[in-house]
């Protein structure tokens, strides 16, 4: 019989109630080793540094992350400046864009550029404008150097609705 609970994570190896212990902690040990290396090759896949720097990826999935990584903080740092922000709150913001792509696969938010969304570029600029805005939105706020949405959201072209949802997504990757 398996301690199997279907609302668990599926990455999960699930241990039978007759496994010896000194089994049941090789497995958990394994566990958490794969655990490690998926979250590394996340980090890696979604680096700022290597996204920032250009250097040529032959794999084109690590290809496709850096290419989005880097639009996105060119919007970042873009929005940053026109909104007169230091640049302690730009690197911060910048960290926590990577961090959420790493901690997410990707930097899609729940709730943003749905519906028709025949252009896909269009959609993908919605999806990275609100992540950003509500990353700079926060930041600033957490530095004491606080910026209104309506503000951030003007500066890049976003609806305040998908700036909102994407800080709900924040909130629940980053509670602090």
């Amino acid at each position: 019989r398996m301690n199997a609970d279907p609302y668990r994570n599926a990455d999960v190896v699930w241990i039978a109630d007759d496994v010896r212990p000194e089994m049941e902690m090789q497995l958990r040990d394994h566990e958490d080793e794969l655990a490690r290396k998926r979250q590394a090759l996340y980090a890696d896949k979604w680096s700022l540094e290597r996204a920032i720097s250009e250097e040529e990826v032959e794999e084109e999935d690590l290809r496709k992350a850096s290419q989005q990584l880097k639009t996105a903080h060119d919007m970042l740092v873009d929005a940053a400046n026109r909104l007169d922000l230091a640049a302690a709150i730009t690197n911060q913001a910048a960290q926590r864009l990577s961090e959420y792509a790493a901690l997410r696969d990707g930097l899609k938010v729940r709730g943003v550029g749905v519906g028709r969304t025949d252009n896909k570029e269009r959609h993908e600029q919605r999806q990275k404008g609100a992540l950003c805005a509500a990353i700079l939105f926060w930041t600033a706020r957490q530095q004491q150097h606080p910026r209104s949405m309506i503000q951030v959201c003007e500066t890049l072209h976003i609806q305040r609705k998908h700036c909102s949802r994407a800080l709900n997504e924040l909130k629940v990757h980053f509670l602090e």
